[in-house]
């Protein structure tokens, strides 16, 4: 009897990390290329994932009811939590009945990590249950944090350290698996570090003027992300913005947070929602450098979508210095952009650019092909396979 798997998305709708998972299905395939998977996720996410790639005849879909986000509408939130956990408790129950093999879920926010480890104590012990982490920066919230964040930390914390039986966490950073074993949270028999893994297509064609410049802020607008120095980075080059020699473009949608930042020397979607897959691909096709203004303490446990977008894009990286872009710097021998200490020697190195003073992009080529193959769809499930070896042996 062939194994069966259950991929389960209960909390991301659309194209919210619609490139991850696209990317983690194959991964999973490649590993158990014999397995039957059944896909749980809303019918719009199922939509994102076929423009990222077509399914395979092994994938059925099953449809799952996913609340859509809605950040400043508290009940929604909770009613979204709710719905969460429901999936949750439904499909644990229909895995148990079925005699599924291998549950794998692609996201669950603190409240359905929490209760699946209460699940787990008593329930459900019979398959292997792996769960994906994402925005492990809550754990590190302390009394300046918002309460709700404050609450999200203790019960992933609490739900890291309760007893578990085939229970199994994987992160996409060494940094977080560092972190989490450092703490106690996870011990390393339970606790799997894969690369990132991301569907690399070829390149788009770029259509633009050799004339301008263009330096592109990719996805979410948020102050988290220190997007608010794309704004004051904009505003230096306002006379540079005025004749035409360089455009600062967000690419993607800004946060409500974001609105007190905002000014006219930026493009940016006036829509607060995020853009279909075709026009984020061609305009990241004719940007011409992609602009990081992340803190050093922003994503220091959590890998950045956007990041791997320009490294499929092949786009140079010009960022702030942090452990995340160092540590991906680090991968290759040739560096795939430039990393900065201070926001003023990003604004150097742009006048820079302007004028025509920078050293050739050549040696990139190569910095990017070897990411691309280190994050790619088999060399993470090769990567993946080690891991299983490791803990399920």
């Amino acid at each position: 009897m062939s194994k069966q798997l259950f991929y389960i998305e209960p909390f991301m709708r659309g194209n919210q990390h619609a490139p991850f998972n696209a990317a983690m299905l194959q991964v999973l395939q490649c590993v158990y290329p014999e397995a039957a998977v059944t896909l749980w996720c809303s019918p719009d996410h199922l939509l994102a994932l076929k423009e990222q790639s077509p399914l395979s005849a092994q994938v059925t879909h099953k449809p799952l009811n996913v609340p859509a986000l809605s950040a400043a509408n508290k009940i929604r939130w909770i009613y979204k939590h709710a719905a969460e956990c429901w999936v949750l408790t439904k499909l644990l129950i229909q895995a148990h009945r079925d005699a599924v093999n291998l549950v794998y879920f692609a996201f669950l926010s603190p409240p359905a990590q929490w209760l699946l480890s209460c699940y787990r104590v008593f329930f459900f012990k019979k398959c292997n249950i792996f769960v994906q982490l994402h925005g492990l920066e809550l754990l590190k919230s302390s009394a300046q944090n918002k309460a709700v964040d404050r609450l999200y930390a203790w019960l992933l914390r609490n739900a890291f350290r309760r007893k578990r039986s085939g229970l199994y966490y994987i992160v996409l950073e060494r940094r977080a698996q560092s972190y989490l074993q450092e703490k106690q949270l996870i011990p390393p028999a339970h606790l799997l570090y894969i690369p990132h893994p991301y569907l690399f297509p070829p390149p788009l064609a770029r259509q633009k003027s050799a004339n301008v410049v263009t330096f592109v802020h990719l996805g979410v607008a948020r102050l988290s992300k220190g997007s608010q120095h794309f704004f004051e980075l904009a505003k230096q080059f306002k006379e540079e913005i005025a004749q035409r020699k360089l455009i600062f473009q967000v690419v993607g949608h800004l946060l409500p947070e974001m609105a007190p930042y905002v000014n006219s020397y930026v493009v940016y979607p006036k829509k607060g929602e995020m853009l279909p897959l075709a026009v984020y691909q061609e305009a990241l096709a004719s940007a011409d450098y992609a602009l990081f203004c992340y803190g050093t303490d922003s994503y220091e446990l959590t890998g950045s979508g956007a990041l791997m977008d320009a490294i499929a894009a092949r786009k140079p990286i010009l960022g702030l210095r942090n452990p995340s872009f160092s540590e991906i710097f680090a991968i290759v021998a040739q560096p795939p952009g430039v990393l900065f200490d201070t926001l003023e020697e990003m604004e150097q190195y742009i006048r820079s650019i302007i004028h025509l003073k920078t050293p050739s992009q050549t040696d990139r080529e190569v910095a990017f092909k070897m990411l691309q193959e280190h994050f790619g769809v088999a060399n993470v499930a090769e990567e993946l396979r080690i891991q299983l070896k490791r803990v399920l042996c």
